[in-house]
Order: C-alpha cells, then sequence, then structure tokens
C-alpha cells in the first residue's frame, strides 16, 4: 500500500522544505493498524489521555489513489500562528488515524505519520469551506506538533458533568 507513496517527493513550498518519502523510509516505524510514523522531535511533557484538551499545530498533505503527488491540503499555521487546533482527545470527532498518531507522542513533540484511507476518510470524499477537497481513498500524510496537554481535572469534570445532563443526540439511538 505504501510502495507508491514512499518513493514520491514531498514539496512544501511554503517553508522551502523540500524532501523525499524515500529517504524516511528506514526511520518509519509501523504503528497500529498500518499507520507509519516518524518522531521527529520527541517530546518532554505529558502524552495525552482521554478527555485532554490538546493543541495542535499540523500540516496535511493527501495522495489520491493512483497519483505519484501530494497535493498539500491544509496548514493550522497559515490560519493562526499563535493558536493551533483545540479539540478534546477521545471526545472530539477526528479521524482515527490521529488519534492513534497522538496517543504516544509527549508535549512539545513533533510526528509526521503516513496513514492508509481506512485511518483518514475511507471511500468517502471530503469537502471543507476554504480547502482543497480530498478525494476519496486517498492516503494521508500529516506532520503534527502537540504544542499543549490540558489534562486539568476541574476541566475534565465540568465536561463529564455536562455530558451527564446534556447527552448527545447519538446517545438516545
Amino acid at each position: 500500500m505504501y510502495k507508491k507513496i514512499i518513493f514520491f517527493c514531498l514539496i512544501d513550498l511554503g517553508s522551502s522544505l523540500v524532501r523525499t518519502l524515500f529517504q524516511m523510509q528506514s526511520q518509519l516505524l509501523k504503528g497500529e493498524k498500518g499507520m507509519l510514523f516518524k518522531d521527529n522531535i520527541v517530546g518532554s511533557g505529558m502524552s495525552p489521555s482521554n478527555g485532554d484538551e490538546l493543541e495542535v499545530h499540523y500540516k496535511g498533505w493527501y495522495y489520491s489513489p493512483n497519483s505519484t503527488f501530494g497535493v498539500k491540503f491544509d496548514d493550522s499555521k497559515l490560519r493562526n500562528t499563535d493558536k493551533g487546533l483545540l479539540f478534546e482527545y477521545g471526545k472530539s470527532p477526528i479521524i482515527l488515524g490521529w488519534k492513534l498518531g497522538l496517543k504516544t507522542m509527549k508535549e512539545g513533540g513533533k510526528r509526521t505519520i503516513i496513514l492508509p484511507p481506512s485511518l483518514g476518510y475511507g471511500n468517502e470524499t471530503v469537502h471543507s469551506k476554504d480547502r482543497l477537497s480530498i478525494p476519496a481513498n486517498s492516503e494521508l500524510l500529516f506532520e503534527i506538533e502537540l504544542v499543549h496537554v490540558n489534562n486539568d481535572i476541574i476541566r475534565k469534570l465540568r465536561r463529564n458533568i455536562h455530558d451527564f445532563i446534556r447527552p448527545s443526540g447519538i446517545d438516545y439511538l
């Protein structure tokens, strides 16, 4: 599955970063469910646990089926260099590949992850306002920086009380 992606060149014109995935091949580790990853910087802080609020900066590329070129579809720092994406780990709806990729990271770490379609968006084409659409069955590559892990027990307690008092609609199905 990843043989085709390993030989492609990833070009990020915004930072003039040019590197081949072929050079990374020997450094990639196999994670859960077919995810490949490489720690570019190993953080020294906490790892995320269920319910923690995470702040993450990321860049994302997709490789459509039978494509030989990765297309950059998102970069959180282009929207806001001071504040990354905030979400609750294990509660917010993120793709499975991100959940698996973040699971063993530590605060301050930077990691590259390569995801098969099953850990990304599968056979669905994804459309988002002001971003490129991601074709169905695309392999995804992300550079993720885990900026902050907030495991404040009071925040988690408030969230759990809120969820108990006002459960989501899916809890009734």
